[in-house]
């Protein structure tokens, strides 16, 4: 136990945490940028080429919460090991 840098693995989890919440706040913008901007009928990027990078964009944006709650999960996995840890030590 003596081994284990607590304050190194509270530093990782609010970093992890911190990840998280940038990713999410990064995927929030540039989903705005794409509404607004490509196939919107603004005149920005409109047209075939548009229509198939706004469908390609739609899928990935799917798929990008799954990763954020990962990172989540993550966070919650190190959490439960540093509290359980902590605990045995004392």
């Amino acid at each position: 136990m003596n081994n284990i840098n607590f304050e190194e693995l509270n530093k990782s989890l609010v970093n992890l945490k911190a990840q998280a919440e940038t990713v999410k706040e990064s995927l929030t913008a540039m989903n705005n940028l794409v509404e607004d901007n490509i196939n919107s009928g603004a005149g920005i990027w409109d047209g075939p080429s548009a229509a198939t990078y706004k469908t390609k964009w739609n899928s990935l944006k799917d798929e990008i919460p799954t990763i954020i709650d990962d990172f989540r999960k993550q966070a919650d996995n190190l959490e439960m090991f540093i509290n359980t840890m902590k605990n045995g030590e004392e």
